[in-house]
């Protein structure tokens, strides 16, 4: 009697799936976020310079380094930016989860365990059903770049 395995669609029980989500890290949100929001504040800060149309003498002058002023700040945000980027891409390497996610449900499934908690999915079946594939067609079993180059 052959059992069928949950659709990838079908998540754990109680456990609603937004389809329309990916299934991202809560991490890679946080960055995500973090870019939104540095996007608005540098478009903020670029479109929020003094308008130096019309004036003449002095006011003209205070004005131009108004607008130099706003475009130093807008440099240090993208500078900033550009920092806060490297230092979370290096935190979200690190922080990698130490397991692979169920291709079933998705959940995640640390190494070594045999069957999904949530859904019963067995890895087992899937390594046994790769081993009576067999190599691909034509293909002489071994590694990618590994061919015989004598005859």
């Amino acid at each position: 009697m052959a059992t069928s395995q949950p659709s990838p669609a079908a998540g754990p029980p109680g456990k609603i799936r937004r389809s329309f989500l990916p299934r991202w890290r809560f991490f890679t949100w946080v960055i995500l976020a973090f870019n939104l929001i540095m996007l608005i504040w540098v478009i903020t800060g670029a479109t929020s310079g003094p308008d130096c149309s019309g004036k003449t003498g002095d006011a003209l002058t205070t004005c131009q380094a108004g607008q130099v002023g706003t475009g130093i700040g807008v440099s240090l945000l993208i500078v900033l930016w550009a920092l806060s980027d490297v230092i979370l891409g290096v935190l979200w390497l690190v922080t990698k989860p130490h397991g692979r996610n169920c291709p079933a449900c998705g959940n995640s499934v640390r190494k070594g365990v045999m069957q999904c908690r949530s859904c019963g999915y067995d890895f087992r079946r899937m390594l046994q059903q790769d081993t009576r594939t067999g190599p691909v067609q034509g293909g002489t079993g071994r590694g990618w770049g590994q061919e015989r180059s004598g005859p």
